[in-house]
């Protein structure tokens, strides 16, 4: 996949305008070098951190990744983005979150990584079902 970044970023700023308050997804395409880094987001005026160094699948490549901005308010909202090292970007997209929560399954696939078969979706490896502290 061919995508056009912009390297060696140390800072982005941008506005929104929110129908109502709450919290909305912000979505970011980038080139995952192999480390990644901090993203500190200030959403106006109100800073929090985005950790995407190393983590799982460490392969160098493209990535979108998504972050809650939380608190926005109704009308114009700033977002300021700075990094932790000179980073880039393939581009930024906003989108409102349903009420509070989001379904894993709107994500789409996160990861999919297996040795036999073929990946499935709503179901483990080995084809039981997906549990999270014991709840199907």
């Amino acid at each position: 996949m061919r995508e056009t970044y912009l390297d060696g970023l140390e800072k982005e700023a941008f506005n929104f305008e929110a129908r109502e308050a709450g919290n909305v997804l912000l979505n970011r395409r980038w080139y995952f070098d192999g480390t990644g880094g901090k993203l500190f987001v200030k959403l106006n005026g109100v800073e929090q951190t985005w950790d995407l160094s190393k983590g799982q699948g460490n392969e160098a490549g493209l990535r979108e990744t998504t972050f809650v901005l939380s608190g926005c308010k109704a009308g114009k909202n700033e977002v300021v983005i700075r990094h932790e090292k000179p980073g880039n970007s393939a581009g930024w997209r906003l989108e409102t979150m349903p009420k509070d929560h989001l379904p894993l399954a709107r994500m789409g696939m996160l990861n999919g990584r297996q040795t036999k078969g073929d990946i499935v979706k709503h179901a483990s490896a080995v084809g039981t079902s997906l549990t999270l502290e014991k709840k199907v």
